[in-house]
């Protein structure tokens, strides 16, 4: 149930995953506890700003599409 006061767990996503159900990976926020982080980093975004936890060997995304060249 939605009511005031309460804590909502929640994801956020860029594209519609109804349309294509790949669009789950494109979140771009999680609540919890309420608890804002960003998607990508985790991040804290509010109620505090708080750098995500490091991550050994985290991927870095690529400056260019696949197949594109761009």
């Amino acid at each position: 149930s939605i009511e005031a006061g309460k804590l909502a767990d929640l994801v956020i996503l860029e594209k519609d995953p109804l349309s294509d159900l790949r669009n789950t990976n494109s979140v771009r926020y999680v609540m919890k506890n309420g608890r804002l982080y960003d998607g990508s980093t985790l991040a804290e975004l509010y109620p505090t700003k708080k750098a995500g936890p490091e991550v050994p060997n985290r991927p870095i995304m690529p400056s260019t599409k696949a197949g594109t060249g761009h």
